[in-house]
């Protein structure tokens, strides 16, 4: 990165790393050009029930699930789907991106859900407003986690 190591106190990526292969990378960078107790803060796709409504353009970052899912968008489907949406993203659990910001020596790791309506156009299927309401009230995470890790 063009920015020099231990010089920013705060990061902010709103949806970033899942559009990039090596996010492993993105995130030891992020932790490199961090100043001592320097802040990270990301939005990220949640893999979870709001999955179901993302299938199309979102690809769990879950080993096996991975693989097949971009065997049947990528071979069989020959990318005919993904050329729709601008290819895919990938959608984290809130476990392994604690595991990732720990493993690229975060100190301080927090995930959680962050409520967000998974469509542009709400109320396009009730059901979607139903799940948005309830995210809210976290009962269980949102279509975005976020991630707030410290130096």
């Amino acid at each position: 990165m063009p920015v020099k190591d231990s010089s920013l106190d705060y990061i902010y990526r709103s949806r970033v790393i899942e559009n990039f292969n090596d996010y492993n990378h993105i995130i030891k960078q992020s932790y490199i050009i961090l100043k001592p107790r320097g802040v990270s803060f990301s939005t990220v796709p949640a893999f979870n029930l709001w999955w179901v409504f993302r299938y199309f353009n979102n690809i769990p970052d879950i080993y096996i699930l991975r693989q097949v899912l971009e065997f049947i968008h990528l071979d069989i489907l020959k990318g005919k789907i993904l050329e729709k949406y601008y290819g895919y993203e990938l959608s984290f659990t809130a476990k392994k991106l604690k595991y990732l910001h720990q493993k690229n020596s975060f100190k301080e790791v927090f995930v959680s859900g962050f409520p967000a309506h998974p469509s542009k156009k709400k109320s396009i299927h009730p059901l979607l407003d139903i799940l948005y309401s309830i995210s809210q009230g976290n009962i269980f995470t949102g279509a975005v986690c976020q991630v707030y890790g410290r130096k």
